[in-house]
């Protein structure tokens, strides 16, 4: 009796160390199911935060269907600024025309340096000037030491002298040339080739096909210009070159103090008080400039007067079938002369905003009108912000992006909508085929290459590859 009495307590001690064991486990079964659930959850609705352009402190939350259903991220971090470089904010801060390479200027104590795509080069005293050639393919600076400056050409090394001018690349990026100084004399550096020596040189100046090579040389007094090496004519003073488009003309401006006249090959055109801002149009067959004659300024299209203003008149822009025209009057307001009508006026017009359409219907510029910037197309006012800048049309015309400001951010404007808060951004530009739109940025000490495509612009988030809850179009 007792021996069974003893079997029933100890079966019932075993149950007892059985139950919280079965408990721990139905838990744990609990969690494994309801994990999976969670996950199937969140990996089919997948939940995210990110910063609206319009409002860079508004949070708004968006859903992607799936993990799968994230597009590809096409842009690319090109190079992270050192927290020990000291960059005087970026002010120095060049991208190649394609983004796909970044370059600026740091310091170190009383040293200045280049960084090339997050490479360093030597310590200077100064670096002068810099520039990527028009495929970014080649990048070019001088630098100044012990009262000694050279040129770097993609890390090679050129001639020491006592001085440097402004360099250029030729249109086919083969080529480069700068004006230079030995002893007081003056010679070009074309490919490292050296010209004879001259009381001074300047304005280096290639044709668009790369074929031919123009500039300005000083000697006893007078100015020479020199295409392809041989002096070409001799005036008192040369005051600029400009060769047109199809590369088979030059033309310039001369005279004494100013720009009295302008040489077409070799024809010389009416004499004016002063005369300023060549341009051609696209097929090469117009020639404009603006003369000052009698207190009153006006262009000139092949030597045919165009009605004169009391102010100021700037350089003619031509749409690209050569039909159009427009240009700038700026005086107490500014306005534009469109075909010959005049357009409203706005406190200020940013002469290198002014652009045509590709099929020359439309013409754009930013406008200044109450301290707020707009862009105005066709007469259109665009959104207020704080600055805009750098309009450009696709190439199919169907799309137009800028550059605009508001609260010391950065951002794009793409037919309406803004894009990213950025610290900093570039000109933007399309794509070949239209799809993309491509510019430079810094966000944060980080470098970019952003790349956009457009009819998900404003939705994703070219860093992050986020989405967007609502479409970002200003309507104010």
């Amino acid at each position: 009796m007792k021996k069974l009495l003893r079997l029933k307590i100890m079966h019932i001690q075993n149950q007892k160390g059985i139950m919280p064991l079965i408990i721990i486990l139905l838990v744990v079964a609990v969690l494994i199911i309801g994990g999976g659930a969670a996950y199937y959850f969140l990996a089919t609705q997948n939940a995210s935060i990110i910063f609206t352009a319009s409002n860079n402190s508004a949070i708004t939350q968006s859903v992607n269907k799936s993990f799968k259903s994230r597009p590809k991220i096409l842009s690319k971090k090109i190079a992270t600024v050192p927290m020990n470089h000291e960059t005087h904010n970026f002010e120095h801060l060049t991208f190649s025309n394609d983004r796909s390479r970044v370059a600026y200027e740091a310091y170190e104590g009383m040293s200045a340096f280049m960084v090339i795509d997050g490479q360093e080069s030597e310590r200077y005293d100064s670096i002068p000037q810099y520039a990527f050639s028009h495929d970014g393919k080649r990048f070019a600076y001088s630098a100044e030491k012990e009262e000694k400056v050279l040129v770097f050409l993609e890390g090679n090394k050129g001639k020491e002298y006592d001085s440097i001018g402004s360099f250029v690349f030729s249109s086919d990026n083969k080529q480069q040339a700068y004006p230079a100084k030995i002893n007081n004399k003056w010679l070009m550096v074309v490919n490292e080739v050296e010209s004879e020596f001259y009381d001074y040189v300047e304005l280096p100046t290639f044709s668009y096909d790369s074929g031919q090579f123009a500039y300005v040389a000083q000697k006893e007094g007078k100015s020479f210009i020199i295409l392809n090496g041989r002096e070409y004519a001799n005036y008192p003073r040369v005051f600029s070159l400009k060769f047109s488009p199809d590369s088979r003309h030059l033309a310039y401006t001369a005279g004494e103090e100013v720009g009295k006249f302008v040489g077409l090959d070799e024809k010389k055109y009416s004499n004016y008080h002063s005369i300023n801002w060549l341009s051609f149009s696209p097929d090469s067959k117009q020639l404009a400039y603006a003369a000052y004659k009698d207190s009153k300024e006006f262009t000139v299209f092949n030597e045919t007067e165009h009605e004169p203003y009391g102010s100021s008149v700037s350089i003619s822009i031509f749409s690209p079938d050569s039909k159009h025209f427009a240009y700038r009057v700026a005086g107490n307001e500014h306005f534009m002369i469109r075909d010959n009508d005049i357009e409203k006026s706005y406190d200020s017009i940013l002469l290198n905003t002014i652009v045509f359409s590709p099929d020359s219907g439309q013409l754009v510029y930013a406008a200044q009108k109450d301290r707020k910037w707009i862009l105005v197309t066709d007469g259109q006012e665009g959104v207020p912000y704080d600055y805009v800048d750098f309009p450009v049309f696709s190439y199919d015309g169907k799309y137009l992006a800028y550059f605009a400001q508001r609260n010391g951010n950065d951002f794009i404007v793409l037919n309406g909508k803004e894009g990213r808060n950025l610290d900093y951004i570039t000109a933007p530009r399309f794509s070949s085929d239209g799809k993309n739109l491509i510019y430079g940025a810094r966000n944060g000490n980080d470098l970019w290459r952003i790349v956009e495509e457009v009819d998900k612009f404003g939705i994703i988030d070219p860093i992050t590859g986020e989405t967007f809850l609502e479409n970002n179009t200003n309507e104010n």
